[in-house]
């Protein structure tokens, strides 16, 4: 058997469901996180952290391990950039011009 990997976009709000050996699985839900709304992942940043000038860091969207819904559950988030720099609060600025000399990768 091969394994082959599939890139799908699927539009915010869509269910996903994906069907492997005759079951049907669901990707997890965020439990009373009504308000919470699915978006893809940031661009990476046009330009180093303004505060100590270091890369950016991709935090995947997930499950918050502090923050709860009313119900209980764990809160969703989305995926964002934090400064690669331990201690470091510079956060991106995605108005500002590109670096001509940095490069996105």
């Amino acid at each position: 058997m091969r394994t082959i990997q599939i890139t799908i976009q699927v539009p915010d709000g869509v269910d996903v469901k994906v069907s492997q050996g005759g079951q049907q699985q669901r990707a997890p839900q965020g439990g009373g996180n009504s308000d919470f709304t699915p978006r893809p992942d940031p661009e990476y940043p046009p330009q180093a952290c303004e505060v100590c000038g270091n890369d950016w860091r991709l935090i995947k969207a997930g499950f918050s391990k502090t923050k709860k819904n009313p119900d209980g559950t764990a809160k969703r988030f989305n995926a964002f950039y934090v400064c690669a720099t331990d201690g470091c609060d510079g956060k991106p600025n995605y108005e500002a011009e590109p670096d001509g000399d940095a490069l996105p990768f």
